[in-house]
């Protein structure tokens, strides 16, 4: 759908797009709900099959058809499809336990789904809860490749909640796990792109240039022109962008080199375009880019006219960035009153987009040369450069946070990329109930005592209710935070359940451990609402007996933290040093 206006910058559907934080959405580029393998110039893959089911095809046109909808729609549409989407989710998990629906094809129902209730922006129907059992249930299965592209869809809600922490830890589980990927799949390709767009949008230029190549040279290792020709384009386009930084930023001769490279990759680009049949399924809205990088590296060249082809309309980020290429073309050629006013008009054709940062600072600043006449426009370009330096040093230290955490990660995963995926709750980053049994038979209960808690959030149904499920999951995380900063680094903190948490305290005797969760449920009903929601929790502490085993244990916190929730919530219950026989 070459005029849709909400095409994406990640998270999951191909990746033609501008936009917002919402995967959208040619018939064609509807990666959640792909097929595992293609069927045609497949190549040699070193990778089992997996199992198909009986309805992973009728499943696969069926949500199409309602993302396509979605994508196309208006806002009422849009709310009528994800009802729509939802019902086909019920569907799909009743199939999934009859063995009648594929694991695979439930990953990418389950994608779409979320992808839908985004689109719709319903308060009721919100797709962070479709995210998280999707990075469960890929994990569950050990689908890697579908991991991937969910925890890059996970990192893409995270920034349009204004989560940079979070983003960046999902992209970081995003590459570790494609790193490790050797299958020859649409999936790894998909991946690979969703995650270079994740990058993108945290303004991490040089990371998402390179696996958006990598992606591409994946597309077309499998044959799949139409989507390599597209990621060739986000390649293009995120090299020029940095380029365009580095030129604001004083750093001319870098930026030329950026433009170089952009251009070269840009002309083999066009050349698989034209030469190919894909010619017929992907129009010159999506030669934007190329058009733009041609232009930029060639200065003296006549691009004009190309460049206004590309621009007729806009609806795609190439179709951006070559309108911001005709304005310096403009520019150059002493126009400078044509070339402000089509930037003016560029500017509020954009607005009804939400743009990456790299595509947002280049819009916001337009043309360098360009003549400001009065006061008012200089200050303002000088307070931009101000900030775009800024902003610049927030982007290095991005950079070297995520190397830093993708080395940590690496080193846990071995050479496997599901390797201790499941050590991690994609809610609260810590670890989940899978490591529990593990924590617990490493204990040495006879040489030192062990303390064991369980914070119960008090009613987190209720603010779910009352917010939003994204309320609830702020609410989880803000408590993880507390417990996890009250406690030493050698105890244990764990994700158990929907609402609670378990910690793990060695060398701590009962009376100290029922102090320090006292302190843990004054520190939680301090938080402000913004980040608490007004919770309260609820705590049973116990000492660990070294002749009971864990299931016991847990059993009984589970109950001394039933007392304190039957006592008003907001409190410490300690149950009996002696464990009673179950």
């Amino acid at each position: 759908m070459p005029g849709c206006p909400d095409r994406v910058t990640a998270g999951g559907l191909g990746r033609v797009g501008v936009a917002s934080p919402v995967p959208c959405c040619r018939h064609e580029e509807v990666a959640a709900l792909n097929r595992v393998h293609t069927t045609e110039h497949e190549t040699e893959a070193p990778h089992a099959v997996p199992p198909t089911g009986a309805l992973d095809e009728a499943f696969l046109g069926e949500g199409r058809q309602l993302v396509d909808r979605a994508c196309t729609g208006d806002h009422r549409e849009r709310g009528q499809t994800a009802v729509m989407i939802d019902d086909l989710l019920d569907r799909a998990r009743s199939s999934l336990r009859s063995g009648m629906l594929s694991p695979p094809g439930y990953a990418r129902v389950l994608r779409a789904s979320a992808l839908v209730r985004n689109m719709a922006r319903l308060p009721e129907l919100p797709p962070d809860p479709l995210v998280h059992d999707l990075v469960a249930h890929t994990v569950r299965h050990g689908l890697a490749a579908h991991n991937a592209a969910a925890q890059a869809l996970r990192g893409t809600l995270a920034i349009s909640r204004g989560l940079v922490d979070e983003a960046l830890d999902a992209a970081v589980d995003a590459m570790a796990t494609v790193e490790l990927l050797d299958e020859h799949t649409v999936e790894r390709a998909l991946a690979m792109s969703d995650t270079a767009a994740l990058l993108d949008m945290l303004g991490l230029g040089e990371l998402s240039t390179d696996l958006y190549g990598r992606a591409a040279a994946a597309f077309g290792e499998i044959g799949m022109l139409t989507y390599q020709i597209m990621i060739t384009g986000d390649q293009v386009r995120t090299e020029v962008l940095h380029g365009m930084w580095l030129e604001r930023l004083g750093q001319a001769e870098a930026g030329a080199e950026r433009f170089a490279a952009a251009a070269q990759v840009a002309e083999s680009g066009m050349r698989l375009w034209q030469d190919s049949d894909s010619a017929l399924e992907l129009d010159e809205d999506f030669a934007a880019d190329f058009h733009a990088a041609i232009a930029l590296a060639d200065p003296d060249g006549d691009h004009e006219e190309a460049l206004r082809k590309a621009t007729s309309r806009i609806a795609l980020p190439g179709q951006i960035l070559a309108g911001l290429v005709l304005v310096r073309v403009m520019a150059a050629a002493g126009r400078h009153a044509e070339a402000d006013a089509a930037l003016f008009d560029l500017r509020a054709a954009c607005q009804r987009f939400q743009l990456g940062m790299p595509l947002r600072l280049a819009l916001a600043r337009g043309v360098l040369d360009l003549p400001r006449e009065d006061e008012g426009s200089s200050a303002v370009v000088a307070y931009l450069t101000q900030i775009e330096d800024e902003l610049w040093v927030m982007r290095s230290a991005r950079t070297r946070a995520l190397h830093a955490r993708l080395e940590h990660e690496r080193l846990r995963r071995g050479r496997s990329p599901m390797r201790a995926l499941t050590a991690k709750d994609p809610v609260t980053a810590l670890p989940d109930r899978t490591v529990l049994d593990e924590l617990l038979g490493s204990l040495d209960l006879a040489a030192r005592p062990v303390a064991m808690a369980i914070v119960d959030v008090d009613d987190l149904v209720r603010i779910n209710q009352r917010g939003s499920f994204a309320d609830g999951d702020a609410t989880l995380r803000a408590v993880a935070v507390t417990v996890r900063g009250a406690v030493r680094p050698e105890d244990a903190v764990v994700r158990y359940s929907a609402d609670d948490f378990v910690v793990l305290m060695p060398g701590r005797t009962l009376d100290e451990a029922a102090e320090l969760m006292r302190g843990v449920v004054t520190a939680v009903t301090e938080l402000t609402h913004d980040r608490g929601h007004g919770a309260t929790v609820s705590i049973g502490v116990i000492a660990v007996d070294p002749h009971e085993g864990g299931e016991n244990a847990l059993a009984r916190a589970d109950d001394a933290t039933g007392q304190a929730r039957a006592r008003g919530g907001s409190q410490v219950a300690v149950a009996p040093t002696t464990p009673a026989p179950r």
